[in-house]
């Protein structure tokens, strides 16, 4: 019984001695922990990255809308060019009404340089209002633009 006992008391000492090892090699071998990040650093990091993402975005739309208004009225300037030089091969009698289409052409080719203007120095809050009036203006001078060619070829002279 004595054996017993001691195989006993035995078992257990190893098991406590085992116990408060493994313990003690956790605690030394464990990096401290990390001071975690609270919900709202993180919603806040994250809500600066969609918004940089945003700008980005944004950027990115502003500058191909700018190339492509840009390109739309380079190629409206050669028309009106071509336009020019045709309204001097018409006759006296619709030369007048050709000076007032050539005339409106070259006001709204301004309202649209002006409203392109505004787009390129439009802030990035601001751009998406700007861009509409940009649009609106280019896509009415190519609207004139296309009337007056019209006109011309079917008749040689603008009709109003």
């Amino acid at each position: 019984m004595k054996m017993r006992r001691m195989e006993y008391e035995v078992a257990v000492l190893a098991f406590a001695l085992t116990m408060s090892g493994c313990g003690t090699k956790e605690s030394e071998t464990a990096p401290p922990p990390l001071p975690e990040q609270s919900a709202a650093q993180k919603m806040k990091q994250e809500a600066k990255e969609t918004a940089a993402a945003t700008k980005e975005y944004f950027i990115k739309q502003k500058d191909e809308l700018q190339k492509s208004l840009s390109s739309r009225m380079v190629e409206f300037d050669r028309q009106l060019t071509g336009l020019k030089a045709k309204s001097q091969t018409v006759s006296d009698s619709a030369r007048t009404e050709w000076t007032n289409t050539l005339a409106r052409l070259e006001r709204q080719k301004a309202v649209a340089n002006e409203k392109l203007d505004q787009f390129k120095s439009a802030s990035e809050k601001a751009w998406q209002e700007v861009k509409a009036g940009a649009e609106s203006a280019v896509n009415e001078l190519e609207k004139v633009l296309k009337e007056t060619m019209a006109a011309y070829k079917s008749e040689e002279k603008p009709t109003q």
